[in-house]
């Protein structure tokens, strides 16, 4: 049997994912969320969130494979949803690609609506890079009062050192 070795990580061999920090209004309160790296709550607005979350992928995916793959990946938990809009777009030197979708009622409750922005982080590999998520959920007809907070959020995301 082979002598153990003890493995950090993060590490040089295995990096972390992206420490970044980012403006967000006064009475957003932060907090740990399972999948998430971290999950805001709106003070006075029980049914708003917004959660940022990474997610580790090949070097070869491009902003395209995460658009659709996450979209697939929501359309399983969510047959009904529907994209309203797309596009992508640069926040400063950062190509992020932005979509909102329409998501159906939770048991008896309004429709949701989701604004979705996502760009890829290089890791500093050949091998992989990371996709920041950050995805903002609403009652369907409240994303026009939060959707320029997430925007001035996405805007105010800056990466730092791993």
């Amino acid at each position: 049997m082979a002598d153990n070795v003890t493995v950090y990580v993060p590490s040089g061999a295995v990096p972390a994912a992206p420490r970044f920090a980012v403006d967000v209004p006064a009475d957003w309160v932060a907090g740990a969320s399972a999948g998430a790296m971290v999950m805001f709550q709106i003070a006075d607005r029980p049914a708003w969130s917004v959660v940022v979350s990474s997610l580790r992928v090949g070097a070869d995916t491009t902003l395209r494979d995460v658009a659709v793959r996450t979209f697939a990946r929501q359309r399983q938990q969510h047959p009904d949803a529907q994209i309203r809009v797309q596009r992508t777009g640069r926040f400063g030197t950062r190509l992020t690609y932005l979509r909102e979708v329409a998501l159906p009622a939770p048991s008896g409750d309004r429709p949701l609506a989701q604004f979705h922005a996502m760009f890829v982080v290089p890791a500093g590999s050949t091998e992989f890079g990371d996709v920041m998520s950050i995805a903002a959920t609403c009652p369907d007809g409240e994303l026009s009062q939060l959707g320029p907070a997430v925007v001035e959020m996405v805007s105010s995301l800056r990466l730092e050192e791993r």
